[in-house]
């Protein structure tokens, strides 16, 4: 089913997990309304679009920016398309942004880099366009980040793989649907989990394969950092 209109009038909601429901829908804009707001996680599973399973649709609200409290949001495998919104700079409690596996366009905000609690960033599997922006090498929280299977191109720069030598333990940036099906470079990096061979398809099966599980245990982080 969809979000209905009372939710949004929840103000101190703190947590809210429809992870693997068959929501679908849009995501209102009074979305902002919910400041208290912790966790947002509508993820849905990973092969819904393929097997018609109902999904989320439309832009991404940038009212999501006015969530200052919120630690962990999950937006992955529907049908988002528009921009990823720079308003998400503004959310400076944030641990973890996944948005992957949707139709998401345009290029990666270098204002993310804002975000210093950072530690996981999954925007694979998408549209995206452009470079990966080098301020991303500030987030010495990163420990995962995920680009793989969009339409990226350039180097992934020195100032990103040395966060390997910190917290970082998966890069995974090869771009093998840049390199078979479109003019555009794959994406360059001579640090990341893994390295695209093959054509289009061949991915899974020559590629390193990574675990989708969240390296980070969010229910005690999310008790650990619970506002006052």
């Amino acid at each position: 089913g969809t979000l209905p209109v009372e939710l949004y009038q929840q103000t101190t909601l703190e947590e809210l997990d429809l992870g693997f429901t068959l929501i679908e829908g849009t995501l209102s804009t009074l979305i902002g309304n919910l400041r208290d707001l912790l966790r947002l996680d509508l993820e849905a599973r990973e092969d819904s679009v393929a097997t018609a399973r109902p999904t989320m649709r439309g832009p991404i609200p940038i009212e999501l920016g006015q969530l200052s409290w919120l630690q962990i949001l999950n937006l992955g495998n529907h049908q988002y398309e528009g921009t990823i919104p720079t308003e998400f700079a503004m959310m400076s409690s944030l641990w973890s942004l996944k948005l992957n596996g949707n139709n998401i366009t345009g290029t990666i905000p270098a204002q993310l880099a804002s975000i210093q609690s950072l530690k996981e960033f999954w925007v694979d599997r998408n549209q995206l366009t452009g470079t990966i922006p080098s301020d991303l090498g500030l987030l010495s929280s990163l420990e995962t980040l995920r680009f793989k299977s969009n339409f990226l191109s350039g180097n992934v720069v020195l100032e990103i793989c040395q966060l390997r030598s910190i917290n970082l333990t998966e890069l995974v940036v090869d771009d093998c649907i840049a390199a078979t099906t479109t003019t555009i470079s794959p994406v360059v990096c001579s640090c990341c989990t893994n390295v695209c061979v093959g054509g289009v398809g061949a991915s899974d099966g020559n590629v390193s394969v990574v675990n989708s599980t969240s390296a980070v245990d969010s229910s005690t982080y999310l008790r650990s950092k619970r506002k006052p």
